[in-house]
């Protein structure tokens, strides 16, 4: 069965570019098959498609959504779900999201939300680094997997996994979508790194996540930064500084209207005004 939206969607794109037919002979598709298509009438091929979005500088991930009326797909809206529950130490969601995905989702999906209720246990854990130890192709789902494993477990398990598995997380940081994704997976990793006396690796970990390009435009990702600097400080330098500047990026946090990523930064990091050193 065709589906006509496809057509009709890049017919619109292209006449809001105000493009001819005749513009994409140069991609060696012909004016008469566009048109089929563009009517409804054939269906064309991934590698076709995906030249003529090139062409218009348009990206697959952008015409999906205008495929599909701008409506995410149900495992990118569940993870932003996820994340906000996470964030606002909401254990009552986390556990209902636990419940939506319990049998109805592949295992590994579970084993993310429940990382962020308990800890995985040994078999979870190594169930998840068999798969991610075979991804040749990370995507989002392989990052929040990761992500799971390094956060709720035993560090030497989460520093001989990473070492394995850095560069390939590393090769995403000009992918403006995954930015953010990879500078919280590696900052949590380094406060993980911090707190369990860690500081030649934390160090390491951290030059390299400052190089990351952009991130510096990220102004939640530029407080957290702010907060792991301060607090390999306060760790392993200079307790009084370190505290001060601890401080400094968790009351940004709070500045920016989200005193929900104040309070979880605060207990994962056991950072109070409470323990003022003053």
């Amino acid at each position: 069965m065709i589906n006509k939206r496809y057509g009709a969607v890049f017919r619109q794109l292209r006449e809001q570019k105000e493009l001819p037919l005749s513009f994409f002979e140069k991609v060696g598709i012909s004016k008469s098959s566009i048109s089929k298509f563009e009517r409804g009438e054939v269906m064309m091929a991934y590698d076709k498609i995906y030249c003529l979005l090139d062409a218009i500088d348009v990206s697959v991930a952008e015409y999906d959504l205008l495929i599909n009326n701008f409506y995410s797909p149900f495992q990118e809206l569940f993870f932003i779900e996820m994340e906000k529950a996470e964030f606002s130490q909401n254990k009552k969601r986390l556990q209902k999201l636990f419940e939506e995905v319990d049998g109805s989702s592949p295992t590994l999906m579970n084993l993310i939300v429940k990382s962020k209720i308990s800890s995985l246990s040994n078999g979870e854990v190594h169930k998840i680094l068999e798969y991610l130890g075979r991804t040749s192709f990370w995507t989002y789902f392989e990052l929040s997997l990761l992500q799971a494993t390094i956060e709720g477990n035993n560090i030497e398990v989460s520093k001989q996994f990473f070492s394995k598995i850095e560069k390939n997380i590393f090769k995403f940081q000009g992918v403006f979508k995954y930015q953010r994704k990879i500078s919280l997976i590696v900052l949590h990793y380094i406060l993980n790194l911090a707190l369990h006396g860690e500081k030649e690796l934390s160090l390491e970990m951290y030059s390299k996540i400052i190089k990351v390009e952009y991130s510096e435009f990220d102004f939640f990702i530029c407080c957290l930064k702010g907060l792991v600097k301060g607090f390999i400080k306060y760790r392993f330098d200079d307790k009084k500084e370190g505290y001060k500047e601890c401080m400094v990026a968790l009351e940004r946090l709070e500045d920016l209207g989200s005193k929900e990523l104040r309070c979880y930064y605060e207990k994962l990091t056991n950072i109070t005004v409470s323990n003022n050193l003053n």
